[in-house]
C-alpha cells in the first residue's frame, strides 16, 4: 500500500519468476533507483513534528489491498483500504525534455471524518524545499505536489535523518493529491 521504488530506464528481467515457483526479489535493469520510506505511509498526529512515525502496517494497521485495474493503455491503477478510507493510487510517466517523470494520482475517499491525517512521502538524510515550491530529496531527487487541501508538507527531522510529511485534508471524505517525482 505504498510507493516503493522508482528508477530510469528498463523495467526487470523476468527471466527467474519464468522458471520453477518464481520466488525472491528481481531488482529493476534501471538505473537512478530511489527507494521510499518502508512501513505504512499513513499515520495519525496532532503534531508531525513530535510523533515517532508507526512500525505498525499491513492487516494489523488497518490496510486491505483491494485489487488492481487497467486502464486503456494497460497501466495499473491500485485500489486499497486504510481504515474507512478507500485510496485510488496510480502513476502514469510523462516525456521530459532530458528525462522522463512520473506523475502519481492519489483519490482519497472515506467514510469516516478522519482528522490529522498525514502521509509520509520522502525520507532521506536532507530534504529541502526549493524556491520553486518543491522538495529536493538528498540532492538527488525532486518532487511537487498538487493537492485539494490548503496545507504544505512539512520537513521534520528524525534519528535516521529527515522525513517529507503531506497533511491529507478531508474536505466532505474526499482529497485529491499529485505527486510528481523527478531526478
Amino acid at each position: 500500500m505504498r510507493l516503493a521504488m522508482v528508477w530510469q530506464g528498463p523495467f526487470i528481467d523476468g527471466a527467474r519468476h519464468s522458471n520453477g515457483r518464481g520466488v525472491g526479489f528481481e531488482p529493476p535493469l534501471g538505473h537512478n533507483r530511489v527507494s521510499f520510506p518502508e512501513g505504512p505511509p499513513f499515520a495519525f498526529s496532532v503534531d508531525p513534528h513530535n510523533t515517532e512515525w508507526p512500525k505498525l502496517a499491513g492487516k494489523e494497521a488497518g490496510y486491505a489491498f483491494k485489487g488492481y485495474w487497467l486502464d486503456g493503455k494497460r497501466r495499473p491503477k491500485f485500489h486499497y483500504q486504510f481504515l474507512a478510507m478507500d485510496v485510488e493510487d496510480y502513476s502514469i510517466a510523462i516525456p521530459g525534455e532530458l528525462d522522463a517523470f512520473f506523475r502519481r494520482y492519489l483519490n482519497f475517499n472515506s467514510k469516516a471524518h478522519y482528522v490529522n491525517l498525514w502521509m509520509r512521502v520522502a525520507e532521506g538524510k536532507s530534504i529541502l524545499e526549493d524556491a520553486d515550491g518543491s522538495y529536493v530529496i538528498d540532492q538527488k531527487l525532486r518532487m511537487r505536489f498538487e493537492s485539494s487541501g490548503q496545507e504544505k508538507p512539512v520537513i521534520r527531522e528524525e534519528e535516521k535523518g529527515m522525513e517529507l510529511l503531506l497533511p491529507v485534508e478531508l474536505s466532505h471524505g474526499k482529497f485529491r493529491l499529485i505527486q510528481e517525482i523527478y531526478w
